[in-house]
């Protein structure tokens, strides 16, 4: 049994020497937030905020964190629109880990409009 292990082991490292892979990462956190205020002209501008805090341990390994925010607003009024966003990877259980060093992706998106296109006399109920 321990001869089919070994064989197994020794062409997984064969084969992945012959195909590297491109991209390593131990750890990916990925976040899209999107705020749209649609408004009325004569309207006060919309307050926006979005936070997002990404903290990787230095054993961060197999890991992966994915988060999406959408807040729409429409009217003749003013609005906040606020988002937090904390986010800690990390393996603590690893006490020797090989890929200590390999790289951490992290990727944030966020986009924000306030748009005043809405005629000035539109009636919201």
């Amino acid at each position: 049994m321990n001869l089919i292990k070994n064989l197994l082991l020794l062409s997984g490292i064969l084969i992945s020497s012959l195909f590297p892979t491109v991209v390593k990462a131990g750890c990916v956190q990925s976040d899209i937030n999107a705020q749209y205020s649609i408004r009325t002209e004569n309207s006060p501008s919309s307050r926006q905020t979005n936070s997002v805090n990404t903290n990787f341990g230095e054993n961060c390994l197999g890991n992966s964190s994915h988060g999406n925010n959408l807040q729409i607003y429409s009217g003749n009024g003013t609005v906040n629109q606020n988002r937090q966003r904390s986010v800690e990877l990390d393996s603590t259980l690893l006490e020797a880990n090989p890929f200590q060093n390999t790289p951490r992706v992290n990727v944030e998106i966020n986009q924000q409009l306030d748009l005043p296109i809405l005629p000035s006399e539109a009636n919201f109920q």
